[in-house]
């Protein structure tokens, strides 16, 4: 598929991975600098993200969002592409820089269940970003 994708498209990429839902609408969103992220409205008023990127990307996206499937606060991926091209996930409702309530509350929030779970890596002797690992 080229990056002009239709609603036709996203029905035939539900179909394939075993979701029967009749997307009706998809928008195209500002994300990544490569990639391209849509967000997708199903007949049924259930909204999805479809994040199309480089393979190194949606692998490395897939693999935190998978560590931390038991963190509320972060989407649970609903399928991938075998070769890593996309993924899709549920739309997580709300604004990330606008009219976030009280910033103790957020921020209690954000520590007590995600930066309080992290998960040490056993060969992860470099630190720093995944794709971009630094050994000091």
């Amino acid at each position: 598929m080229n990056n002009n994708r239709s609603v036709k498209d996203m029905n035939m990429l539900f179909q394939k991975h075993g979701i029967h839902e009749q997307i009706v609408e998809a928008k195209q969103l500002s994300g990544t600098t490569a990639g391209r992220v849509f967000r997708l409205r199903a007949h049924s008023g259930e909204q999805y993200i479809l994040k199309w990127d480089d393979p190194e990307q949606v692998r490395i996206t897939c693999e935190f969002l998978n560590i931390y499937s038991h963190v509320p606060l972060l989407p649970k991926i609903l399928f991938t592409d075998l070769d890593d091209t996309y993924l899709v996930y549920r739309y997580v409702e709300g604004e990330t820089h606008y009219n976030r309530g009280a910033k103790k509350v957020w921020l209690t929030r954000l520590v007590k269940e995600v930066f309080n779970t992290y998960v040490r890596l056993p060969d992860a002797d470099p630190w720093g970003r995944p794709e971009c690992p630094r050994e000091t």
